[in-house]
């Protein structure tokens, strides 16, 4: 069950830490890292927390949102940094104070001025062409970075950067007045090269571990204005110098069912549509499923479903989730990740996972 099995994680870790408080020794550990998955990267231990994770929790309260800031950025480093050669730390460099911008008078969030000159939002006087027919002074859609550091060792290999957009953001009109504004998708990667550019030549000039060859990947995301949906990254850089040379990410979310996935690729939605059918009537209570499909260069690349059902036993659970392992064979394309994560009230039942490139599905049952 979702809230049992959150509990108990819980007093894990509160016991783990327990026991680490008492040792009193971290200082004298060694750095190892975690065994993580073939493919994935692994974590130096003991994990260094960083401050900026405030920052993080204080501009995105969504954490799906936060979790899928930092795990589209592995992905993106896989091209650039192996999961074979280096293990990550967390905003080594980046900490709560350099980012700041509580007032924007201060830190990288913070709007350029003379008190602040590292500032990459827009100070107050300089205008900016939206995209959508105004142009205002003093946009600030910059409202986060994510960091990750690669090692090797004790050697930092390279960092992962992630610009965090939102598209909602304020500036000022011709009075000095502020305004709400919304800037269009192609503004705001003219603002993320100008900044980006700027942030590169920033961790070079202030930070003596980064030397001006170590490799910098510079990837931009734009928080969703869906209810549902997450946001989606836009434009990324990889430089190995002071300079940096952008280029654009076509990846969106899209939600099924719908017509803008059925145009996408029908042939999925027919499948979904059979999936969906095919839980009409297996219980006497009606069972609730949707998904959320990310396309990346106009190919789907990950399917994720949800189910929700209303299961007076455990019985009923069991069945209708071995039921719907079995039907994951409808989903006959293995070009993509596949999971369908099962619950009964909102408590988890069963997790249904099939990687990229595999025709096989694992199902962890959770009751």
């Amino acid at each position: 069950m979702k809230t049992k099995t959150i509990k108990l994680f819980s007093a894990a870790l509160a016991g783990a830490f327990l026991l680490s408080a008492c040792d009193g020794n971290d200082q004298n550990r060694q750095e190892t890292q975690t065994i993580a998955t073939e493919g994935d990267y692994a974590a130096i231990l003991p994990f260094d927390t960083s401050d900026a994770r405030q920052k993080h929790t204080s501009v995105t309260s969504d954490q799906g949102e936060r979790y899928n800031i930092t795990t589209g950025l592995m992905e993106l480093s896989e091209s650039h940094f192996s999961t074979n050669d280096v293990a990550f730390k967390e905003s080594q460099f980046l900490t709560y104070d350099v980012l700041d911008a509580s007032d924007y008078t201060t830190g990288l969030l913070g709007r350029a001025s003379d008190s602040n000159p590292d500032g990459l939002n827009q100070s107050r006087d300089e205008s900016f062409d939206t995209g959508n027919g105004e142009t205002v002074n003093g946009v600030a859609p910059l409202v986060d970075i994510y960091e990750l550091d690669w090692y090797s060792g004790s050697e930092l290999r390279g960092i992962s950067l992630a610009m965090v957009l939102s598209a909602e953001t304020t500036g000022f009109d011709e009075n000095g007045d502020s305004q709400s504004v919304t800037i269009s998708d192609e503004q705001l990667k003219v603002f993320a090269d100008a900044q980006g550019k700027k942030l590169n030549s920033y961790l070079r000039e202030n930070f003596p571990e980064i030397s001006n060859d170590t490799p910098i990947l510079i990837a931009v995301y734009v928080l969703s204005e869906d209810a549902v949906l997450p946001g989606n990254y836009i434009m990324q850089a990889y430089c190995t110098s002071s300079s940096a040379t952008f280029s654009d990410i076509n990846e969106e979310w899209v939600l099924l069912p719908s017509e803008d996935f059925t145009k996408m690729d029908a042939d999925v939605a027919s499948q979904f549509t059979e999936l969906k059918n095919g839980l009409i009537g297996f219980t006497p209570d009606d069972v609730y499923i949707i998904g959320e499909a990310r396309f990346k260069d106009n190919a789907l690349v990950e399917l994720n479903i949800t189910v929700n059902l209303h299961a007076k036993t455990a019985a009923e659970a069991v069945a209708l989730s071995q039921y719907i392992s079995g039907q994951t064979s409808l989903f006959t394309s293995t070009n993509y990740e596949l999971t369908i994560d099962i619950s009964s009230d909102n408590d988890h039942v069963a997790v249904i996972r099939r990687s990229q490139g595999s025709s096989d599905a694992q199902t962890i049952m959770l009751i």
